[in-house]
């Protein structure tokens, strides 16, 4: 198995998710369709693919929106769900990138397209620009840190004898016995795992072929309780709500609004799950000046990304931007030191350069063949 040195962010304010994973930033996928911001003048456009639903209404009317009046071009926002990569790819055998902007793409796809060579290098200038005011790591050679997401504990204490607090009370199953939900990802799997068997972050990484075995053994031992592998955010608040699960993990938007729906839910972010992901320019994008020039637009504010952050909950690059958030928006955010005081961070590189191989053993494993 192939190992390469972790990518070490220190993400947001005291610090990512999941991750995740994912492309983990799937978390709000909506109906599909576009929708359109136009400024006043001389007829430019662009073109940002994003997730649909919330998520992409964010983006358009706090950070799209502002862009378009400011630059005088036409927004278009198109949904591309959890298929940026392969898109983009078909795009780019077509000979036609379509896309401007990728919005939020997850660390490990953005690894892979980097890899590939279908990614904009930032210019030299606009990168030390956006450093100058960003957290440590929340710009790269090839985008901008949009979204950190975390995946945390959740409990419903009616159903459940007691709420675990940490991944290996979570693992425990005698000591807090009940259904369980698990996030369906082979990249988080690995890491819960470890983080349940005891591993702090700096033992976790780099990852070790000794080190992946650990954690399928560990996974071994919580698949026969686990009634629900999860693959987005709504799931998550339908089975704890509705009583199909007693626990699980859930991403800490879908967090926020179960504890809105039912304020008995517990939950609990030892050993959250951090998963980043960025905002970057296709290679070969139609108006890559004005990609640019949105990357710079989004990167430099900090009241427009806190105006984001705080409806999505989720983290953001700019330095200031948690200054401009209530407590009552933190509460649930990445962006509250105390929230991810012992988060565990991944590496996208390890994944890609591992993902076929394990993901196979993860079907394998949760299927029970």
């Amino acid at each position: 198995m192939k190992s390469s040195s972790l990518l070490r962010r220190g993400l947001l304010a005291a610090m990512a998710v999941p991750a995740l994973a994912l492309g983990a930033c799937g978390s709000d996928p909506g109906s599909p369709g576009s929708s359109a911001s136009e400024g006043d003048s001389d007829g430019g456009s662009l073109v940002i693919a994003s997730w649909g639903g919330d998520f992409s209404a964010a983006t358009k009317e706090d950070l799209a929106d502002p862009f378009a009046a400011q630059a005088g071009v036409k927004v278009q926002m198109v949904e591309a769900s959890s298929q940026h990569v392969a898109q983009l790819e078909a795009q780019n055998k077509a000979g036609k990138v379509t896309w401007d902007v990728i919005d939020s793409l997850g660390e490990a796809n953005t690894a892979y397209l980097v890899k590939q060579g279908l990614l904009e290098r930032l210019p030299a200038d606009l990168k030390a620009e956006l450093e100058r005011v960003s957290v440590p790591g929340g710009v790269t050679d090839h985008g901008v840190l949009q979204s950190t997401i975390g995946t945390l504990l959740a409990c419903m204490p009616e159903h459940a004898k007691a709420c675990p607090q940490t991944p290996a009370e979570f693992f425990d199953t005698e000591r807090f016995p009940g259904s369980r939900m698990m996030y369906d990802d082979p990249y988080y799997g690995i890491q819960f795992a470890l983080a349940a068997d005891g591993l702090t972050q700096d033992q976790m990484w780099p990852m070790t072929d000794a080190n992946v075995e650990r954690a399928f053994a560990k996974l071994e031992e919580i698949v026969p309780a686990v009634r629900v592998w999860w693959t987005s955010g709504d799931q998550t608040i339908q089975a704890l709500r509705d009583g199909e699960v007693d626990m699980g993990q859930i991403w800490n938007r879908p967090a926020k609004e179960l504890s809105e729906q039912d304020p008995s839910a517990r939950f609990s972010w030892d050993g959250v799950l951090l998963a980043e992901a960025y905002s970057a320019v296709p290679k070969g994008a139609p108006n890559v000046e004005t990609a640019l020039d949105y990357l710079r637009f989004y990167g430099t504010d900090p009241e427009a990304q806190a105006r984001w952050a705080a409806r999505t909950g989720y983290g953001v690059s700019n330095a200031k931007a948690a200054d401009f958030i209530s407590p009552e928006d933190l509460e649930f955010s990445v962006l509250n030191p105390d929230n991810v005081a012992t988060a565990i961070r991944g590496d996208g590189e390890w994944w890609v350069d591992n993902r076929d191989e394990l993901t196979r053993r993860w079907r394998t494993l949760i299927s029970g063949s």
